[in-house]
């Protein structure tokens, strides 16, 4: 019987190793590091590594980063030519493992057709507790280059005083963008998004993270799901969307003939100067919608929820049809506005703008 145990066990370790390797496989994972030979300080601690260079240029206006487990950073200056600080950390490994790795995950700069490419390499399947991460910062001339691509995992992103065509992405990472300009994209997962002072067309999508925008300028499209978004003093066509997070657009100025504002399980605030045509769209459910409208901006007005009221606040309302969950009219002689308004299992409130 003891045998035949013996044989099971061995039976179940073979299989064990044999998905294994079939799961490193189907990601392209084909050599593997069984050294068992730990540095625990390592382990525990990690240990980093860290260098400075500098990138001449010549007639080069594009980057491109791509890098892992770390963050990335650009800032935007006056000089010719780009300064990079490199920090590497490592956990797990032993000292003469190190040496080794500190070499082959250095970024490897490459430039041609007006391009300058970094790129962290990607290193075979790390087993036992040891990992890699290389993090970026890069200051560029903000009057040269005027495209950038930068990705990263499990890091976080953040541009500053840079323009052109934009796009950051991470997972696991926060982005923050400040002084920016151009069409910027953003994407991360589990990390929240943050811009301040943009201007020019912005698509940001997250999820898991909430929304803060604050002095943006253009068109704004924003995806998010488990996040709140909140935008402030800011003028902007809007296209915002999350679940289970709330939205509060105050002390903006709303333009644009189409603006969509929607969420569920989240509370929406409106309490923005408006256009005077156009149509804007707010929706939730399980959650209350309070609108507010400014002094004398004619619009007409459909609202409407279930298991919910609409209270209307200091607000007169020439009505063409009306009851407690109900309402489609006009304010202030009416005019090429239209407002609609939707929610369920909660109240709708429209009032003057104070």
């Amino acid at each position: 019987m003891k045998a035949k145990g013996l044989i099971i066990g061995l039976v179940i370790v073979l299989i064990v190793l044999i998905l294994v390797f079939a799961i490193a496989m189907s990601f392209g994972f084909t050599d593997f590091d069984f050294n068992f030979n730990f540095n625990f300080a390592s382990l525990v601690e990690g240990v980093s590594n860290e260098y400075n260079l500098q990138i001449d240029i010549s007639n080069e206006n594009e980057i491109n980063v791509d890098t892992l487990n770390g963050f990335i950073e650009v800032y935007g200056w006056d000089k010719n030519y780009i300064f990079m600080e490199v920090t590497q950390r490592f956990r797990g490994f032993s000292d003469n493992e190190l040496e080794d790795m500190i070499e082959k995950t250095k970024p490897v700069i490459n430039k041609s057709n007006r391009l300058v490419d970094i790129k962290t390499p990607r290193m075979q399947w790390v087993l036992f507790f040891k990992n890699y991460g290389v993090s970026i910062k890069l200051h560029v001339p903000s009057e040269v280059f005027s495209k950038y691509n930068l990705n990263t995992s499990n890091g976080n992103v953040d541009l500053t005083d840079i323009s052109g065509e934009i796009s950051a992405g991470s997972s696991n990472g926060k982005i923050g963008i400040n002084n920016v300009s151009g069409n910027i994209k953003a994407d991360t997962s589990n990390g929240a998004i943050t811009g301040i002072n943009l201007d020019g067309n912005m698509d940001f999508k997250t999820s898991n993270g909430a929304f803060y925008g604050k002095d943006l300028n253009g068109n704004l499209r924003m995806l998010t799901s488990n996040g709140a978004i909140t935008i402030e003093n800011s003028v902007l066509q809007l296209y915002l969307d999350t679940s289970n997070g709330s939205i509060n657009v105050s002390e903006n100025t709303i333009t644009g003939k189409n603006n969509h504002i929607k969420s569920s399980n989240g509370s929406i605030l409106v309490n923005s100067i408006l256009e005077n045509t156009g149509e804007m769209n707010v929706k939730t459910s399980n959650s209350s919608i309070t609108f507010y409208i400014p002094e004398g901006k004619g619009a007409q007005i459909e609202a409407d929820t279930s298991n919910g009221k609409i209270i209307l606040s200091d607000l007169e309302v020439l009505t063409s049809e009306m009851d407690k969950d109900d309402l489609k009219g006009s304010v202030f002689g009416g005019g090429n506005l239209l407002i609609k308004l939707d929610t369920s299992n909660s109240n709708i409130t429209i009032a003057k703008k104070q």
